[in-house]
């Protein structure tokens, strides 16, 4: 009997691969419990909350997907396969990816660039190699966070290296890092209660101290008024802080908003 998964997809049976990738179905086991699973749809709303600004959907499936037009098809970027129960589905890893993809869109790096530096750090590090701490920007290039070279750092839009010292770090502000893993997103800032971490929830937004969902903090919130009183009650009730549910307000207000 395939065990039944219930995380932020609902109840499903089993991953799928997407066509044309020789990747077999893959049953719902315990081991799969911590990945986090998160919809097209959760996504972009989880990286626009993070950067405060709208990443469509679209954008998203385009790097995990590529697409193609009349004149020539764009390869995919992260090269996503998965799919649950007919539904796209990106694991807590990806979707750092996909973040570390918006940031440096955001950034002004081409897709061109933007691939280029995948396929290198691939290379470099293995798989799902943006979901790494290890990178920083200066103006139009992609460095990794610690010198490979004695006689510089390569950028990774280009395979040069340089001998940039300023760089700004990507990431830093908003993940927590295990080794050179990404293990928790802090939406908010790493000051905020506010997390998703895939060993919780099956990396559902949640309240750091305690593990409830935010999602239900925000629910009692709406249900008893909405007011400042709200939350103090709601804090007395979860035995959170009255800090904590202003967090998950905010962050459940700016999640449907965006």
């Amino acid at each position: 009997m395939t065990p039944v998964f219930r995380g932020p997809l609902g109840p499903w049976g089993k991953l799928r691969g997407r066509g044309g990738v020789a990747v077999k179905d893959v049953a719902i086991t315990d081991d799969l419990f911590s990945v986090g699973l998160y919809t097209i749809t959760d996504a972009s709303r989880i990286v626009s909350q993070a950067l405060r600004k709208r990443i469509p959907a679209i954008n998203l499936k385009r790097w995990a997907e590529g697409r193609k037009t009349l004149q020539r098809d764009y390869a995919s970027i992260i090269g996503s396969r998965f799919r649950v129960a007919g539904t796209d589905a990106f694991t807590f890893t990806q979707l750092v990816e996909l973040l570390t993809i918006a940031l440096l869109r955001e950034e002004g790096f081409s897709l061109r660039k933007v691939r280029y530096a995948y396929e290198r750090a691939l290379e470099l590090f293995g798989p799902e190699p943006f979901a790494s701490q290890t990178y920083s920007v200066n103006g139009k290039r992609l460095f990794e966070k610690q010198d490979r070279y004695a006689s510089g750092m390569e950028d990774l839009t280009s395979g040069q290296l340089a001998f940039e010292t300023i760089v700004k770090p990507l990431l830093h502000d908003i993940v927590i890092y295990e080794g050179n893993r990404s293990r928790e997103l802090n939406p908010l800032g790493k000051d905020r209660s506010v997390i998703l971490n895939p060993a919780l929830s099956y990396g559902s937004p949640v309240n750091r101290d305690t593990g409830i969902p935010t999602s239900i903090l925000y629910g009692m919130f709406k249900s008893e008024g909405g007011t400042e009183a709200s939350k103090t009650r709601v804090a007395v009730w979860y035995r959170v802080s009255v800090q904590g549910v202003q967090d998950a307000v905010e962050y459940e207000t700016a999640l449907l908003a965006a």
